[in-house]
Order: structure tokens, then sequence, then C-alpha cells
């Protein structure tokens, strides 16, 4: 049935149901409900879900309570050894469900990545145990975490594939808001904390790039281990060891030589095609290099002599997260796109002098 009303040179038609219509007073409870449901109750509530969902996030789309939970947990003490167990604690990743046909799957990545679990092998039994133990989110969040950094996400259950990408999606703004926590302003002076935020950064080009956290142990003549290498395109442990037969043990040694020995030393040596070490120069011309000004005196003293205390001043240097750039992604292993980032941090240390000693 339509109703029509009659307007100032206008008809406005509208179109409802019988029984809404019925004379007799029934309907206009109905027809009340329906309105104030609709009209009111409806967007309300809508508003009410919204506005308590988005209060439990930052404007990162970080959780408060994640970032409450790493804000505590920081200590200047962290070792970039346990960056990983503070990480892994964020409230994203609890809400990844744990399901009862994980278990066996995980069970198979957790053999798969144990060497990288820093487990006790003396005690191993006890070391299994006792990580099976912690919360089922945790084991599962770090489980696949190492999967990325291995390498291993290949052998991940159709059902895990799933849950590894969500990881890794959350990953690079919840690894934001942790440098955040540990450079965030605690002494009197003002400044953050290096150890934890080193890291950090060292957790962070490790998911991005897939090296594992064993690769940055001192080995090979290097107090940086071979994970700088493993970040570059082709490179893998066994070509490591071919070039530092010739003497190549470092990858400042590498950076530091010419495009033309570089490519003689990864063609011929390292048996890289010329596309392949391509690749490598691509890569290492986007890494940037930094100056820094330094002069040395001695107070009250035009000369410096034997025995003298000298004062080291740093005269122009970036400051933190003042020099920042941009390279692509096209050798990275992560599979989400995004831009890499350069951060230049300035670190003050307590030692801003030193004795002169001759050489021998």
């Amino acid at each position: 049935m339509a109703i029509q009303m009659a307007g100032r040179g206008f008809k406005v038609g509208i179109a409802l149901p019988q029984f809404l219509l019925n004379i007799d007073g029934a309907s206009g409870g109905v027809l009340l409900l329906a309105i104030v449901g609709v009209c009111i109750l409806l967007p309300l509530m809508m508003a009410v879900i919204y506005l308590s969902r988005s209060a439990k996030y930052t404007g990162n789309y970080v959780m408060h309570q994640t970032l409450s939970t790493y804000y505590h947990l920081m200590k200047p003490s962290l070792a970039p050894s346990k960056v990983m167990d503070v990480f892994i604690k964020a409230s994203e990743y609890a809400e990844i469900p744990v399901r009862r046909s994980d278990e066996e799957p995980l069970q198979k990545l957790f053999m798969l990545v144990r060497s990288e679990l820093n487990l006790d092998l003396k005690n191993i039994r006890q070391e299994q145990a006792k990580f099976w133990k912690q919360h089922p989110c945790l084991v599962k969040t770090e489980l696949l975490i190492q999967a990325q950094l291995t390498r291993e996400s290949a052998a991940l259950s159709p059902t895990l594939q799933g849950d590894f990408r969500r990881v890794l999606e959350l990953a690079p703004r919840l690894l934001e808001e942790l440098m955040t926590m540990a450079v965030i302003p605690r002494s009197p002076q003002g400044h953050g904390w290096l150890r934890p935020a080193i890291g950090v950064v060292e957790l962070s080009q490790s998911i991005i790039q897939a090296v594992p956290l064993s690769a940055r142990k001192a080995a090979g003549g290097s107090s940086e281990g071979v994970a700088p290498f493993l970040q570059l395109p082709h490179f893998n442990e066994a070509i490591v060891k071919k070039i530092a037969r010739k003497k190549v043990r470092t990858f400042q040694e590498l950076r530091d030589m010419t495009s033309q020995e570089r490519a003689e030393l990864l063609i011929q040596v390292a048996g890289f095609s010329a596309a392949e070490s391509q690749d490598v120069e691509m890569v290492l011309e986007m890494m940037p290099s930094i100056t820094i000004d330094i002069t040395c005196e001695t107070e009250g003293e035009e000369g410096i002599q034997e025995g003298d205390i000298v004062t080291m001043h740093c005269l122009d240097y970036p400051q933190a997260r003042e020099w920042l750039g941009w390279c692509p992604s096209t050798f990275s292993v992560f599979p989400f796109s995004q831009g890499r980032e350069f951060l230049v941090a300035a670190c003050r240390f307590h030692l801003e002098r030193c004795v002169v000693v001759p050489e021998g």
C-alpha cells in the first residue's frame, strides 16, 4: 500500500507493508520499535563496538597493552639475544589462535629450528620440557618467527601458513614500537639504552632478511659473524667460507674493495654469475657511508705528547633518527612489501678521554 502526501509542488510516496498501516493501532508499536532499532540502537551499538576496539590501539595500530609490556620488560642490561623473548610477548600475538591440529606441525617445526632456540644441550630434555611449558601462544609465535629466520617456512602446514603470514605482517610495527621503548629517554640526561636498542635492530634485520640469530656470533675472525654477508643476495655460509680463503673475512673488507675487485672475487672464487655479482653490487650501493669528524686535544697544551690525557670532540654527526634512507626490497625474502629504513643513531659513551701510548 502506498500513501501519498501532497506538499508544496511535490508529492512523497511511502511504500510500507499492509500490516504496518492497519488503523486499529496494533501496528503502531511495531513501527516504533523498527524505527528505534534501525535508526537509533543499531548505529549506537556499532559506534560502541568501534570505540571499544579502537581504544585498545595506538595511532600505529599497536595495542596499548603491548606498549606497556614492552616498556616494563625493557632493561638496560637486556642482551641482544634476549630481545626475542620480549618481542614475542606482544598482545597481538596472544590473539593468534592455537589449535589442537597445530600440535604435530609445531613439533616438526621445533625439530627443524631447535638449534636456534638457545637450549642447553647438556640438559636438552629438561630444556625442551621447559620450552613447551610456556604459554602456547608464545611457543607458537617464537617457532613461526624462527621459521622465517631459518627460511624453513616451506615446511609449514597449510593452517600454519596463515598464522605465519600474520606474525610477519605484525612484526614491522611491533619492532618499531619496541625500538621506541628502548630509546625512550630514561636517564637524567634524556638518553635511552644502547644495548637493547642494538638488539632490536639486529632482530629487525634478521626477520626482514631471514637471517638466523646464531649467524651473528663471532666466527671466522669476524666479531660480527656471517650475518652481514647473509643479508646480501645469493650469499650463504658456504660462499662466506670461500671468500674468507682470499682474506675477505669481514663485511667491511668486502665493501672496501673496488667494484672490479668484488666482481672478480665473486665470479672467480664464489662462483657467481655476472648477473648475480651485479645484484650484490646494487645492494652495496644502497647502503649509506657515514663520515664523522673528530678532533683530539690536550687541554691547556698546543701539542699532544706521550702520556697526555686526550679529549676527543665529535664535531659533526647525525642525530638519532635524523638521517633516514630508503631502498627497494627487490632482494628481500620478507613476504610483505615495504621500504627499507637505514637508522643512524648517535650513542654517547662514558669514555671521552684516553691516554696517549706509543706504538710497540
